[in-house]
């Protein structure tokens, strides 16, 4: 039998310290990390699918193996589907950590190749577009949209 645990919470009204009892309902079972969000909150565009939640990216039945990095920009640009998403867009939303100075740099440039790496085989329709003068989209390939 599980042991009820003691904790010390400050009451609202004199703000004093006082002990209470953690119930044995919450206690009797672990959350699990899938139990807390629904299955609905999927994001895809054609065969991509990425897991906000489990922070899982599947295309068609393979699972490629992200950073941090590409991570972020891959949601980024899944919340805006063949929407038309500037460098200077995804240097604010991704690289949220400082100003880029997108003239002395090529970072949008270089992560957003090493995500088609992994995202594109050789045999399939690319997703990840480049927009001459815009900027990028991702796009549903051809024969998964129809």
């Amino acid at each position: 039998m599980r042991s009820l645990t003691l904790f010390r919470a400050v009451s609202m009204s004199t703000g004093a310290l006082r002990p209470w009892r953690r119930s044995s309902a919450v206690t009797s079972r672990p959350l699990r990390r899938g139990s807390l969000g629904n299955r609905a909150d999927l994001l895809r565009v054609g065969e991509l699918t990425l897991d906000p939640i489990s922070r899982d990216v599947w295309r068609g039945d393979r699972q490629p193996s992200l950073t941090q990095r590409e991570y972020a920009l891959l949601e980024y640009l899944m919340r805006r589907p063949d929407v038309a998403v500037s460098r200077q867009d995804i240097a604010a939303q991704v690289w949220t950590e400082g100003n880029l100075d997108l003239e002395t740099t090529n970072i949008v440039d270089v992560y957003v190749a090493y995500l088609r790496k992994k995202l594109d085989l050789a045999d399939e329709e690319p997703m990840l577009v480049t927009l001459r003068g815009v900027g990028y989209a991702l796009r549903a390939p051809a024969a998964a949209a129809g």
